[in-house]
């Protein structure tokens, strides 16, 4: 079963996840952390493990930063090495996979698609976060009429 999380942008879809995986030995995965500076200025995203709770630098508004470069934000190469880690370690794992969050890069076949894809013929049961307006076009990519899913939506 794969469970999507849907809503528009702060609707609340990691924030129902923190909730659900804390304090349980049931998940693995990660979830996206918005990081901001002193002065309370977004300034990008960490992922954490879900297992260890360890965090990881993945995405800045540092533009002078290395990494792929989208639109305002620099990718850092290390977030994606690490994501990708972390969801394949998922799949061998007998627990419930979070994915927070696939987006447009992963619709187009990029950033954690493969790792994605794996873990979606391994029929893992999953968490996904999705953004409302994506969601139609992640069941299509993922073919996901092969498999069973359910929606919570958030925001509504």
């Amino acid at each position: 079963m794969i469970k999507i999380i849907t809503g528009d942008r702060d609707s609340g879809k990691t924030s129902y996840l923190k909730y659900l995986v804390e304090d349980s030995k049931f998940f693995n995965g990660f979830l996206e952390s918005k990081k901001f500076d002193k002065d309370g200025k977004f300034v990008g995203y960490n992922l954490i493990d879900i297992e260890t709770g360890e965090s990881f630098e993945f995405i800045t508004t540092d533009m002078t930063r290395e990494g792929r470069k989208l639109d305002k934000f620099v990718i850092i190469e290390e977030g994606i090495r690490k994501g990708k880690e972390i969801i394949l370690k998922g799949i061998d794992k007998n627990k419930i996979l979070v994915v927070d969050e696939v987006g447009q890069l992963e619709i187009e076949g990029k950033l954690f698609h493969d790792e994605i894809v794996k873990a979606i013929k391994s029929e893992i049961e999953m968490y996904v976060t999705v953004r409302k307006e994506l969601t139609n076009e992640f069941i299509k990519k993922y073919d996901l009429d092969s498999r069973e899913y359910t929606f919570i939506r958030m925001g509504e």
